[in-house]
């Protein structure tokens, strides 16, 4: 209970139950539901209110001149306790007196306005737990009013965002206990809410609380599907891989870059009126190499292309900027948008220049990724020919190793395995290339569809080991992909499983859609293998239509390995699942969410 406030003033506690004390410290008793509930309103709205307007809220059921008797009633019984003085009343209204009374929604407040005026500091962090400390509890808690409804989100709004503010500046200052207490206490509020999963998955990675943060996530995938229908947002999927695969560090102890949201909202509007009044400036630095754009392709690509949108021109740094925009359309499947940017550059480049060479390797390999596998070979034998003509050793490199996979996957294998050899060998050993790992990992399908799985399993091992970290999860994902496809062909299911689960996370996690895709088909392979056969043939059957309405057919080389790999179905079992499918016609996400949960079915008996 409350002390004697030496000021001589009554308090009022809005916080928990409604509760107030006199001026001598004594707890008020007996106050009736309404009469709580005017002092409630009376503290969140201080100022001058209308009888009418007040009346109404606490009495909504009473007629109007009986709810403005009540209130008269309940305004003397609070005079009566808090003191003569704390009622101020007026033609205009009424309000509490903040002479006479004292409240911990309006400590609460200061706290947050002196909070506001400081910038990054223990100044800050200290008015902020402070804050905390007033404002534990909800709201009016022993009220029902639908009125009361907007100060709660508000409350719990402001409590979550001081909460994420202090995980944060102790997740900078390498205080991960304190970090992890406080970003746990913001998730509580809402379960649902993305950044403060996030920043609870973050801190237990950094923590190396790899289990944690995986049972977390579990927890929050089942969650969102009881409750939202929803599955986890890719983001959190993204961040789910780079735990899983040990690519989290420590925070620097330092204070990141430009970390705070308000700073992210004005270096917004800050390129906002840069692409208003130097539109072409923002070109040139938006056609730079961006490394956290490799983890966020989406924005990236969106970036980008809002930047080539306000400029015009064929000037060097729009065909660079343009250059990029199609590849990174390419790595996120979207051809339309990667063929458009990429004949912008074939229109704008000297037809003999490197940048031409480049952008016909790259335009040749996503034509054939969306099953357009002539343009491919035409394009990718344009840019070899360009290439080897003014002796450009990567482009050319590159140009005959995609036009190499594109042979792969139409069974033309002579010649296959020399051309991927020979680019190894002038790649060198340097680890981390995308280039080494999409090489590895084709040379391992090569061995898949000669019959040799263990060599193939073999170089899907280098794969992962030469695997770039961005895009995260990215090439893991398709070197997973592979191993698993192989340890299938082995008879090694219950691995297999394993693999093509963590697959198809990071499909989903990348949003790549051939990787998508690709490990769902292995996904239904190894169900099928596994047992889970009308499971496996939905989400077979599934892709296929998404395949065939996106006019991504599959390739020789994958219908050949889909037929060798999973086995003969009998026409009545496929003709069965067609007509049960209840995958047919939904979104890629839901069939992901829906071959997740199997996968996890069908590696129990083998747990």
């Amino acid at each position: 209970m409350p002390h004697r406030d030496p000021s001589g003033r009554a308090r009022v506690a809005v916080f928990g139950p409604v509760r107030a004390w006199s001026p001598d410290g004594d707890e008020v008793v007996g106050l009736t539901r309404p009469t709580r509930s005017l002092l409630a309103g009376l503290v969140l709205e201080p100022d001058l209110q209308d009888r009418r307007l007040v009346s109404r809220q606490v009495w909504p059921d009473s007629e109007p001149s009986r709810a403005l008797t009540n209130l008269r009633a309940s305004l003397s019984r609070l005079r009566q306790a808090l003191g003569p003085a704390s009622i101020v009343t007026s033609p205009q209204g009424v309000s509490l007196s903040r002479d006479s009374v004292e409240a911990d929604f309006w400590e609460f407040r200061r706290l947050a306005r002196l909070a506001a005026l400081k910038s990054n500091g223990p100044e800050r962090l200290n008015l902020l737990q402070r804050g905390l400390a007033v404002a534990s509890r909800s709201i009016a808690i022993d009220l029902e009013d639908e009125w009361l409804e907007p100060h709660r989100a508000d409350w719990m709004n402001r409590r979550r965002e001081a909460l994420m503010e202090l995980a944060e500046a102790s997740r900078q200052a390498r205080r991960l206990e304190d970090a992890l207490r406080w970003a746990k206490a913001a998730l509580e509020l809402d379960p649902l809410d993305e950044p403060a999963l996030a920043l609870n998955l973050k801190i237990l990675g950094e923590s190396g609380l790899r289990e944690r943060a995986a049972r977390l996530g579990r927890e929050a995938a089942k969650r969102h599907r009881d409750e939202i229908n929803r599955p986890l947002p890719r983001s959190i999927l993204d961040l789910l891989a780079e735990i899983r695969l040990g690519r989290l560090s420590r925070p620097p102890a330092s204070d990141p870059l430009f970390a705070r949201e308000g700073e992210h909202r004005l270096l917004a509007e800050l390129a906002a009126a840069g692409l208003e009044r130097e539109p072409y400036l923002v070109l040139r630095l938006a056609g730079q190499p961006i490394p956290a754009g490799m983890a966020r392709l989406e924005d990236h690509l969106s970036l980008l292309e809002q930047v080539l949108d306000r400029t015009i021109g064929a000037s060097e740094a729009r065909i660079q900027a343009a250059r990029r925009a199609s590849g990174v359309a390419a790595a996120l499947s979207r051809f339309e948008r990667c063929r458009h940017w990429g004949r912008f550059v074939l229109e704008s480049a000297p037809e003999e220049s490197q940048t031409h060479c480049a952008m016909l390797a790259g335009l040749g390999f996503a034509a054939f990724e969306n099953g357009e596998a002539e343009e491919a070979v035409e394009l990718l034998s344009r840019g070899a020919t360009l290439a080897q003509r003014h002796g450009w050793t990567e482009e050319e490199r590159i140009a005959r190793g995609n036009l190499a996979s594109v042979q792969l996957h139409l069974l033309r294998l002579e010649g296959v395995l020399e051309s991927y050899e020979s680019a190894l060998q002038e790649l060198g050993p340097a680890p981390g290339l995308p280039g080494r790992s999409a090489i590895s990992m084709n040379i391992g399908l090569y061995h898949l569809v000669r019959g040799d799985a263990e060599d193939c399993l073999a170089w899907a091992a280098r794969a992962l080991e030469s695997a770039p970290e961005s895009p995260a999860g990215l090439w893991s994902g398709w070197a997973r992909a592979l191993e698993a496809l192989a340890l299938a062909a082995l008879d090694r299911i219950p691995e297999g499983l394993d693999r093509i689960s963590e697959a198809v996370r990071l499909g989903y996690a990348t949003g790549a859609v051939r990787l998508i895709e690709t490990s769902l088909d292995h996904a239904a392979t190894l169900l099928c293998r596994a047992g889970a056969l009308r499971p496996g043939l939905w989400v077979r059957q599934a892709v296929a239509e998404e395949r065939r309405r996106s006019a991504r057919p599959h390739t020789p080389l994958e219908v050949e390995l889909m037929r060798r790999i999973g086995g003969p179905i009998p026409p009545a079992e496929e003709r069965d699942a067609a007509a049960t499918n209840r995958l047919r016609g939904e979104s890629l996400d839901l069939v992901l969410d829906f071959a997740l949960q199997e996968l996890r079915a069908a590696r129990q008996p083998h747990a």
